[in-house]
């Protein structure tokens, strides 16, 4: 499996077109975009889950301090704890990434979660 990363630009191109109103442009759907990431950011900060319906939640997690090595010298190192974000994709998005006929739109009309 080849694995290709997407450019912002493309995108939010394809944010604008399947977008009802004619006047939203790729730099309008950028921004939207962008606003909702960095409140979403605000709220996993404050220790708060959020899901999408149909896609996947997003959890803050506190990772535990540890020890770990550094790779050159092997040498012992204390590892703080830290915040981090796990993201657990819904069954629907499985089932769709993974049947060999997916559905013909996203998202699927005929199932609820």
């Amino acid at each position: 499996m080849v694995i290709t990363m997407v450019k912002k630009q493309e995108i939010m191109a394809k944010v604008a077109v399947r977008c009802i109103d004619p006047t939203v442009t790729p730099e309008l759907a950028a921004t939207v975009v962008e606003k909702f990431f960095e409140t979403l950011a605000e709220y996993l900060k404050n220790g708060e889950s959020y899901n999408v319906p149909r896609f996947a939640t997003f959890k803050p997690v506190q990772r535990a301090a540890r020890v770990g090595r550094n790779p050159l010298t092997r040498e012992r190192i204390a590892i703080a704890p830290q915040k981090s974000v796990k993201l657990v994709i819904s069954d629907i998005m499985k089932e769709y990434l993974n049947v060999e006929k997916p559905y013909l739109e996203w998202p699927p009309k005929d199932r609820q979660q």
